[in-house]
């Protein structure tokens, strides 16, 4: 594996969850352009799609490298994938409700003015992060379990023994 692949494979899923706990807000606040709305939301599934794609990447480089898969570097990758993909979603949705709620309190109409306005677009974007991290994940413990048990120096364990 590459040094500027190791590194893009590590930043992959915090750099995703940033741009969805950041961008998501953000176009919510400054597009109000239903167009443009969903040529963004279209560019955030493209993004995730990229990131199957680097997810993959490092469990082939790790048999290439290794010839097999080691248990640390695949559970790292699965806890990076997860939390960061819950980060991005819990900020981006806590900086809603921040604007929702916080209309109540004496900085209310300072809030009330820069809370973002979701739509559809804004919504899917957060139920496309869901599941994308949540079917990464799942799938990246199956093949990296089936890898992992399926080598010649793997570990012969069994989930369920």
């Amino acid at each position: 594996m590459t040094p500027t692949f190791r590194r893009m494979a590590k930043l992959d899923a915090p750099v995703y969850a940033a741009a969805v706990g950041i961008g998501v807000p953000i176009t919510g606040l400054l597009v109000s352009d239903v167009q443009w709305k969903w040529i963004l939301a279209a560019l955030f599934f493209a993004a995730g799609h990229k990131f199957w794609d680097i997810e993959f990447k490092e469990l082939v480089f790790q048999m290439k490298d290794n010839r097999e898969i080691d248990r640390d570097e695949l559970n790292s990758q699965k806890n990076s994938i997860l939390v960061c993909f819950i980060m991005g979603i819990v900020l981006s949705v806590g900086i809603w409700l921040l604007g929702v709620v916080g209309t109540g309190f004496a900085w209310g109409d300072w809030i009330k003015w820069m809370a973002p306005s979701y739509s559809y677009a804004e919504a899917l974007i957060i139920v496309h992060t869901v599941w994308l991290g949540w079917t990464i994940y799942n799938l990246v413990d199956k093949i990296g379990y089936d890898l992992g048990t399926g080598s010649p120096r793997g570990s012969r364990t069994e989930h369920n023994a």
